[in-house]
């Protein structure tokens, strides 16, 4: 078997898929091109040579810790745009594999004074393995909340059903104002999947989020980019709501391996009293649920209020961060979080002492 940690990105990679995009090779690929700091140095950790299991790899970025003693750090390769993290792989990994991983990473990371990684499901076998291989390896490990997620379980039930089963009103009522919008010759929706439906709507799409309340893109070629690598794939549902011929709404989603993935939605504010964004929504569910048959839909990052609106039920993702008692700087900084986790305990959940990547922009 053989370890290695590089900075370029494995070519075996590019093609490795995943249940959960943000875990797919071509994610990280494009990541690493298009939305990393000057001053973050990318790490591909791999692993070779299993008699029963493909290449394996973490990729993950060098980092110093925000707060005194600014511990030296190796961490996931994520930041606002991540919404997951795990393993690169060609086929689902057994748990032999996954330990092999994270034993690699231990001895890696022994060069570090810590390693953060996340955002994860703690239920994930992945977690587990993770978190019991770096204490073996000498680490004190430590999970905090990295965020809320809001979804919804579709399987066997249809758009209207589920509109039905919502808690809220409100998704009905955008419904009949959708179908209203249509019946006028000025109002139009168009639901981009292809390659050669791209360039007018990622056009349209990029002149709704100008005029809206989100502050601009930090790595303006990401979000064109990963559009175009969705489409090539069969993941992207890029919907533009246009008012007069004017966009007016947008919203990106991915449907990877029967998951519905609420990415980005975008509303041009002069257009906000004729609720542009939930007819788009409407339209989207619509899609997912009738026509793409989706297990799931996900809203990823944020406890945003709207968003209990649409989906069913909440759940958390976590940080873990793992501190190195054999450097002077990981264990001071492991005391830091031992504290902070102590204080926070009182009033509420264990939040890092240290700024965690992942932490969502707004969506």
């Amino acid at each position: 078997m053989k370890v290695r940690l590089e900075d370029r990105f494995p070519t075996w990679a590019s093609s490795a898929g995943s249940d959960d995009l943000f875990c797919a090779g071509a994610w990280f690929e494009h990541f690493a091109a298009t939305a990393m700091r000057p001053d973050e140095v990318p790490k591909f950790l791999q692993l070779q040579g299993f008699s029963n299991n493909g290449p394996l790899a973490l990729a993950l970025k060098l980092s110093r810790g925000d707060a005194v003693p600014h511990p030296r750090l190796l961490e996931s390769m994520v930041n606002y745009y991540s919404c997951g993290y795990g393993p690169i792989a060609t086929s689902p990994p057994g748990s032999a594999a996954l330990n092999d991983l994270v034993d690699a990473l231990a001895r890696a990371g022994g060069k570090f004074d810590g390693l953060r990684i996340g955002p994860l499901d703690r239920s994930a076998e992945f977690s587990d393995a993770l978190e019991a291989g770096l204490r073996n390896g000498g680490f004190w490990t430590f999970w905090t909340h990295a965020f809320f997620n809001w979804y919804a379980e579709t399987s066997g039930t249809s758009y209207a059903r589920y509109l039905q089963e919502l808690p809220s009103s409100f998704p009905s009522t955008s419904e009949k104002r959708r179908q209203a919008f249509l019946r006028k010759a000025t109002g139009s929706i168009v639901i981009a999947q292809t390659p050669s439906e791209l360039h007018e709507q990622i056009r349209a799409y990029e002149q709704i989020y100008a005029a809206s309340w989100k502050v601009p893109e930090p790595f303006p070629s990401f979000m064109p980019g990963l559009m175009h690598l969705a489409a090539d794939r069969g993941w992207l549902r890029l919907g533009v709501l246009r008012v007069g011929g004017e966009p007016a709404a947008a919203q990106v989603w991915f449907v990877v391996n029967g998951r519905a993935l609420i990415y980005k939605v975008a509303y041009d504010e002069r257009f906000a009293k004729l609720s542009v964004g939930s007819m788009l929504t409407c339209a989207l569910l619509e899609r997912v649920i009738d026509v793409d048959r989706v297990r799931e839909v996900d809203f990823l990052s944020g406890d945003d209020g709207y968003k209990a609106k649409w989906m069913l039920a909440r759940r958390e993702r976590y940080n873990l961060l793992a501190f190195n008692l054999r450097r002077w700087r990981g264990l001071t900084a492991g005391f830091r979080e031992w504290i902070s986790q102590r204080r926070s305990s009182i009033g509420g959940r264990p939040v890092a002492s240290v700024n965690v990547a992942g932490a969502a922009l707004d969506r």
